[in-house]
């Protein structure tokens, strides 16, 4: 799994620093196992291992950090076992469940098209997909966050 993320990148599936941050969190999250390398990904009880990550490093990391950690080791998990379920309809954006303050969108090139896709964690269990322009203007952003806003069910218009 760890190589995983860097074939990932070298194909263009992932940026090379989202790689070097999921293989560094699955790196060392599980170091806290000393067989790690032989591990069955597929058997992993994420949770047991994330504890256990957060109980060694308590001490060695802000909670901030040891949050992240977690996350991105789900995150890679999560990502890969589908990868190993389903090589051909794969994508690693298709695998980002968290919250949207935890991690900024990130872009991919659309396939035929002149416009980056983004991937937009909105809650937990929704990923929101927007495709726009590669020469999107500041003015063309402002009306598209204005119409955004009305989308929302609390929306009340200003007077």
């Amino acid at each position: 799994m760890v190589e995983h993320w860097d074939w990932a990148a070298k194909k263009g599936l992932v940026t090379k620093a989202t790689a070097a941050t999921l293989s560094t969190s699955c790196r060392h999250v599980l170091r806290v196992d000393p067989e790690w390398e032989t591990l069955d990904v597929q058997a992993l009880d994420v949770d047991q291992f994330v504890l256990k990550f957060n109980e060694l490093n308590r001490e060695k990391y802000k909670p901030r950090s040891l949050k992240d950690y977690g996350s991105r080791f789900r995150r890679a998990v999560a990502s890969y076992r589908e990868y190993l379920a389903n090589p051909a309809g794969w994508s690693v954006s298709s695998q980002r469940k968290s919250k949207a303050h935890e991690r900024p969108p990130e872009a991919t090139k659309s396939p035929g098209s002149s416009g980056h896709e983004y991937m937009y964690p909105i809650r937990g269990d929704f990923m929101a997909r927007l495709t726009i322009p590669l020469d999107t203007t500041t003015v063309e952003i402002s009306r598209l966050v204005a119409w955004a806003r009305t989308l929302a069910v609390d929306y009340e218009p200003s007077a």
